[in-house]
């Protein structure tokens, strides 16, 4: 599968999925779930099990503008991004993508406010940002309450990668133990636009 092995959702209103399984699916981007042009999305109590991405996002991936995405009291576990052999068609010319991101979650572009609060992160991988992927974002990105543990990164950002960041990140009462990278940042990793 291209992208969004079990969803890939596009054009939406609003999306709200809440106690969801999604274990062992694989796709270029978004090993489970590709989300693209929905102005209000909500995943409640989810888990993200074993899923593999060829580019990015091995649970989540998110690629859209305007739009307030809250991700809450969620598992990622066991997610791999690995782009080794990939055949993976990628169309999109409007957003500069960094391959092998986001072991459990990639968010890229536009206008956007995030919340990720009450959430596991365990033993994901990927190069860039071992659990989450941030790439230019516009609005304020809030990290709360949160536990990553046992990510890697192979080159930069253990835990959080921001990328072109815009705008304020904000991450509070979130703990961050036996989180590595080869490279730079063992734990969040900023690159700031301004």
């Amino acid at each position: 599968t291209n992208d969004g092995a079990v969803m890939y959702l596009d054009d939406l209103e609003d999306l709200f999925l809440e106690a969801i399984v999604f274990s062992n699916n694989r796709a270029c981007r978004g090993g489970s779930l590709f989300i693209e042009t929905c102005p209000d999305a909500i995943i409640s109590n989810c888990t993200f099990k074993d899923n593999v991405a060829k580019v990015s996002g091995a649970g989540v991936f998110l690629h859209t503008g305007n739009l307030r995405l809250s991700i809450m009291d969620s598992v990622f576990v066991g997610g791999v991004v690995d782009n080794t052999g990939s055949t993976c068609e990628i169309f999109d010319t409007d957003v500069e993508l960094y391959t092998d991101s986001g072991g459990g979650v990639a968010l890229y572009s536009g206008n956007d406010r995030v919340s990720i609060t009450g959430c596991t992160f365990l033993t994901l991988t990927a190069a860039y940002g071992g659990a989450v992927y941030v790439h230019q974002y516009n609005d304020k990105n809030v990290f709360s309450d949160n536990l990553f543990y046992d990510n890697l990164a192979s080159t930069d950002g253990g835990a959080i990668f921001f990328y072109r960041l815009n705008t304020e990140a904000a991450i509070t009462d979130s703990w961050f133990n036996s989180v590595g990278a080869i490279d730079e940042a063992g734990a969040v990793y900023g690159d700031i636009m301004n």
